[in-house]
């Protein structure tokens, strides 16, 4: 389970609200029930509600604002309620954390708005996208900005390839 993808500009003449992508990039589903996700304040949390379940494979979207959300992107496959107005992300530097029931840390993303991370024009709609979910997500180096205006719910735009015909041929 890793934390995918980031959005967290709210200055963008679009504004959807911040949102968090989780994907379950294992071979098994995994019930999420009772965990949570922070901000760099620990106090700010989003607890997922009972029977939450991230098929493998899938992923998971977490909007503080649902309408704000559902006006850019439309219907978001497997978008949860919204986390409170109280916990949002900063547009310069934060942290997006996700705890397990037991209260372990399962991922962590501490993003800047200064090298090894991209920086951005603040007026367009963007999200931060992990370009591999393999590689270490909480570098800077392993994430881009979207090149639309995010991918909330599906497959990342440098990640995963769309097809059979994307993929590399045996001895090339």
């Amino acid at each position: 389970m890793i934390i995918n993808e980031i959005s967290y500009n709210n200055e963008a003449d679009k504004n959807p609200g911040d949102w968090i992508e989780l994907y379950n990039r294992g071979r098994y589903d995994i019930d999420i029930s009772g965990w949570k996700l922070t901000d760099a304040d620990p106090a700010h949390q989003f607890i997922f509600a009972d029977n939450t379940l991230l098929k493998a494979g899938e992923y998971l979207v977490v909007a503080n604002d649902l309408p704000k959300m559902k006006a850019v992107f439309g219907s978001v496959k497997n978008l949860v309620e919204p986390f409170t107005f109280s916990f949002g992300l900063g547009n310069e530097t934060d942290a997006v954390k996700l705890y397990s029931r037991d209260n372990q840390l399962i991922d962590e993303v501490v993003y800047s708005n200064s090298e090894p991370w991209l920086t951005f024009n603040p007026e367009e709609l963007w999200s931060l996208e992990l370009t591999d979910p393999a590689k270490n997500n909480n570098s800077g180096r392993n994430w881009v900005l979207s090149q639309k205006d995010g991918t909330p719910g599906m497959r990342n735009t440098p990640m995963i390839p769309d097809g059979s015909e994307e993929l590399p041929i045996a001895g090339s």
